[in-house]
């Protein structure tokens, strides 16, 4: 689902996923950043290799996903750090956009004739390159301190990264929700990762004081079941459509919140996705509405390292 600019709200100052370049006291040597929140994209220890002669590089998988997670527009704005100081600027770009640009950028799109994440295309300006040579001095020479230059072999590429889409659920109040899920994050022992979608109607009526992401997994013969609750910031109803970032550890061995532990034995499970609209009255508060995806069965996955692909 692609979704023009206009109608999303960036909530990269709300996902604490990463750390941000402001907060860490010990700069790392090569990072991309977004200058408004100055949240870490990634960094130089999350590339796997930087082809310069091909002008492509692969991310580390989790790194792939974060990128994968950012609300949709058609520009995002980056900064290049090294050692803490600006080396350049840049635009993570869809090829939707009709806008030029004539500095470092990296294509988002994963169609079918583009590279497909973990590895990404870089580029020169946009819509067409302006020249390597002439632009990317500092930052092949940044690539090359950090040790990620190198060849990248795509007639065996890594295996993509998949995404399922859980379709719209029907509207109420005028809004609905719909979600993205990444399969390969349901593993035991690692934070699970999905997006929640929110759009609303000119029928829109809902007043919340407060909102909340339940995500839920259950599986095994009793249907032991595992939940984790999230707050989702109101402001997001403010605008016709608007993304939210989840992450979180629904199988750990200190999961206090259920029965499922990492220890559990790989298999399928179901997974069930609501939003809750509150409303306060006094000390007490009410649930006013609750949105609800279908349940899907999903397949958990043993305990891996996080870059790790889904074995086949």
């Amino acid at each position: 689902m692609r979704t023009t600019a206009r109608f999303i709200v960036l909530t990269f100052a709300l996902w604490g996923c990463r750390e941000g370049f402001a907060a860490d006291p010990k700069p790392r040597a090569l990072e991309w950043i977004e200058p408004n929140s100055h949240r870490t994209l990634f960094t130089a220890d999350d590339i796997v290799r930087f082809d310069w002669e091909k002008q492509l590089f692969e991310l580390k998988r989790d790194a792939a996903i974060d990128l994968m997670m950012l609300p949709p527009a058609l520009e995002h704005e980056f900064i290049v750090v090294a050692d803490g100081s600006e080396i350049c600027r840049g635009q993570l770009v869809s090829s939707f956009s009709s806008k030029t640009y004539q500095g470092p950028t990296i294509a988002l799109d994963t169609t079918s004739i583009a590279p497909q994440p973990p590895i990404y295309q870089h580029s020169f300006g946009y819509p067409r390159d302006q020249g390597k040579a002439r632009q990317g001095t500092k930052l092949r020479s940044a690539l090359e301190l950090a040790g990620v230059l190198g060849p990248l072999d795509l007639r065996q590429p890594p295996p993509p990264i998949e995404s399922r889409f859980i379709e719209w659920c029907p509207p109420a109040h005028g809004l609905k929700i719909a979600a993205t899920l990444f399969p390969e994050t349901f593993r035991a022992g690692r934070d699970a990762r999905l997006v929640l979608r929110i759009h609303k109607n000119e029928q829109f009526d809902l007043r919340a004081d407060r909102l909340q992401l339940v995500v839920s997994l259950t599986r095994g013969a009793k249907g032991e079941s595992v939940s984790h609750v999230a707050e989702v910031p109101v402001l997001l109803l403010d605008e016709p459509m608007a993304v939210f970032p989840w992450r979180g550890e629904l199988l750990s061995r200190n999961c206090s919140r259920g029965n499922v532990d990492s220890d559990t034995s790989a298999g399928s499970a179901t997974l069930r996705i609501e939003l809750r609209a509150f409303e306060e009255r006094s000390a007490a508060r009410h649930a006013r509405k609750i949105w609800t995806l279908p349940s899907v069965r999903i397949s958990i996955l043993p305990f891996a390292q996080p870059t790790q692909p889904p074995t086949k």
